[in-house]
C-alpha cells in the first residue's frame, strides 16, 4: 500500500495517494511500534501529499512526526532527518512565508548531508539552493545568491570557468538554480534600476541555454523530451521577455536578436514532428491526435513568435497594440500547451 501510494503521488493521483497511505500507516501500526521508522517513512510520505494537496498544517504535524520518530531511532545524522528538515523548510518558506525560521530548517539539513555526502552531492545542491530561494523570498538577495553559489558548487558546476556539463550531478537542478540567480538580478535591477543587473540576468539565461543544448543531445525517450520542454518552454519565455526589456533599455538591437534565438530554441523541443503515428501509440497509450496537437502548437507558437520579434523590432513605429495582442495570443497558446504535456507526461 505505501508503495501503491508512493506511484500514485508520483503521477499526481493524490486523492488515491492519500487513500493508500492511510491504509498503509494503519496496517504497519499494527505490525511495528510507533517509533518504528517504517511509521515514520508513511508520515513522511502522507506530509508530501497533503503539501500538494496544499492541506499545509496537516503537511507539518506529519513532517513533525516523521522527524520525533526519525531522532529517536535514527540518530542526528540520518539522511532521512536531513529530507524532513528540507520538507519542513519548503513549507515554511513556500507557504507560511516564514523565512527565517525555513532557512534553519535548511541549514541543518545542509549539515546532515554535508555529513553523509561530503560538500559535493546534489542533495547538498539541493538544500543551498531552498535555502538561497529562501533568501530571496526574504528580498536578502546578497546571502541569496551566495547560497545559490555554494549549490553551483555541490553541483559540481563550474560557473565562472569553462563550462563542462558532464559531471554536473543534477542537471534540472542546475536549471532551477540558474534561473533563481538571474531572478535575483533582475529583482535588484527593479530595486536600484542599475541596467548592470540585467546584463548579469541575461548571462545566465545564456547559460541555462548552453544546458537545455547540453540535454537535446542526452534526452532520447519522449518522457524526458517532454520533461525538458515543459522546463525550457519557461525559462524561454523568462530569457525572451528579458531580451526585450534591454532592447527597450539599452537600445542594443543584438538583444531584439538574442530574443528572436530564444523562440527559435524554444520551439520544436520535444521534436514531435520526427514520431509517425505508429510510433507514438507505443508510448504507454499517448494518442496520435495528441501528438498532433501539442506539434500544431509548438508551430503556432513559433509563428506568432516571429511576428512579435518581427513588430518590435520598428522600435517607435511598432504597433503597442499588435504587440499585446501577439503576447497574449503567445500566452494563451502557450498555456494549453503545458496542460497537453502534463497530460501526456501523466501516461508515459
Amino acid at each position: 500500500l505505501n508503495n501503491r501510494g508512493i506511484a500514485h503521488r508520483n503521477k499526481g493521483d493524490f486523492q488515491l495517494a492519500l487513500k493508500d497511505l492511510s491504509l498503509a500507516l494503519e496496517s504497519y501500526k499494527l505490525v511495528y511500534t510507533t517509533d518504528n521508522e517504517t511509521i515514520a517513512d508513511v508520515y513522511l510520505n502522507l506530509a508530501d501529499v497533503f503539501e500538494s494537496l496544499n492541506l499545509v498544517q496537516s503537511a507539518k504535524e506529519h513532517l513533525e512526526k516523521a522527524l520525533s520518530i526519525y531522532q529517536s531511532s535514527l540518530g542526528s545524522y540520518h539522511p532521512s532527518l536531513a529530507i524532513c528538515y528540507n520538507n519542513l523548510g519548503n513549507i515554511y518558506a513556500k507557504h507560511d512565508g516564514n523565512t527565517s525560521r525555513a532557512a534553519q530548517y535548511y541549514k541543518k539539513s545542509i549539515d546532515i548531508r554535508i555529513h553523509n555526502y561530503g560538500p559535493i552531492h546534489r542533495d547538498v545542491a539541493e538544500s543551498y539552493h531552498n535555502l538561497g530561494a529562501a533568501y530571496m523570498i526574504g528580498l536578502d538577495y546578497n546571502q541569496a545568491r551566495e547560497n545559490f553559489t555554494k549549490s553551483f558548487h555541490a553541483l559540481n558546476y563550474n560557473y565562472n570557468g569553462e563550462e563542462d556539463f558532464e559531471d554536473v550531478n543534477d542537471h534540472e537542478l542546475l536549471l532551477s538554480v540558474l534561473q533563481n540567480v538571474a531572478r535575483v538580478y533582475i529583482f535588484s535591477f527593479v530595486e536600484s534600476q542599475d541596467p548592470q543587473h540585467l546584463l548579469k540576468a541575461i548571462e545566465l539565461y545564456n547559460k541555462a541555454d548552453k544546458v537545455f543544448d547540453h540535454l537535446r543531445l542526452r534526452y532520447e525517450s519522449l518522457g524526458s523530451k517532454l520533461q525538458l520542454a515543459s522546463r525550457a518552454y519557461r525559462v524561454y519565455d523568462d530569457a525572451i521577455n528579458l531580451s526585450q526589456d534591454l532592447f527597450r533599455i539599452t537600445g542594443d538591437t543584438s538583444y531584439w536578436h538574442q530574443s528572436f534565438k530564444f523562440s527559435e530554441k524554444s520551439k520544436g523541443l520535444i521534436l514531435l514532428q520526427g514520431i509517425k503515428q505508429s510510433e507514438a501509440q507505443t508510448f504507454a497509450g499517448v494518442s496520435p491526435q495528441l501528438i498532433f496537437q501539442i506539434d500544431s502548437l509548438e508551430r503556432n507558437i513559433a509563428d506568432l513568435a516571429k511576428w512579435r520579434y518581427l513588430e518590435s523590432g520598428k522600435r517607435a513605429a511598432a504597433n503597442p497594440l499588435v504587440l499585446d495582442s501577439l503576447s497574449n495570443e503567445i500566452f494563451s497558446q502557450k498555456e494549453t500547451l503545458y496542460q497537453l504535456l502534463q497530460v501526456v507526461q501523466s501516461t508515459t
